[in-house]
């Protein structure tokens, strides 16, 4: 199952300069391997690992599958441009991922939640 996850073969790549299939950059050594490949590097490794993706992410994905599929593969965080509602509803429940789909979000994140942000906004005035 977890084979199968982001394996799309009209997924599209940007950091393979838009190349479609199920392919990335393994990044500590430049290859371009299967999604599947380079994640098990990652974890045989005890790294963590992230998606970048872009609008929609989740976007025709079995619900459970979809959130379980990354999360055996050793994703840990999903920032994406926006999610499908539903999906993202999935992942949190899983608790498994950070999702941050705008720049506010991840302002939130850096100050620790809304609150704090807020906060220490106001303090700057």
């Amino acid at each position: 199952m977890a084979r199968g996850t982001f394996a799309n073969i009209r997924i599209v790549n940007k950091l393979l300069k838009g190349e479609v299939g199920p392919k990335t950059i393994h990044v500590p050594t430049g290859e371009k391997l299967y999604v599947y490949d380079a994640a098990m590097r990652y974890k045989a490794a005890g790294q963590d690992t992230i998606v970048l993706a872009g609008a929609e992410y989740g976007s025709g994905s079995s619900r459970d599958w979809a959130a379980k599929g990354p999360m055996l593969l050793g994703v840990k965080a999903v920032i994406a441009k926006s999610f499908e509602r539903i999906h993202r509803s999935t992942l949190l429940v899983w608790e498994s991922f950070l999702s941050v789909s705008s720049l506010v979000e991840l302002a939130y994140f850096d100050h620790g939640g809304i609150l704090p942000f807020v906060i220490r906004n106001l303090n700057k005035e």
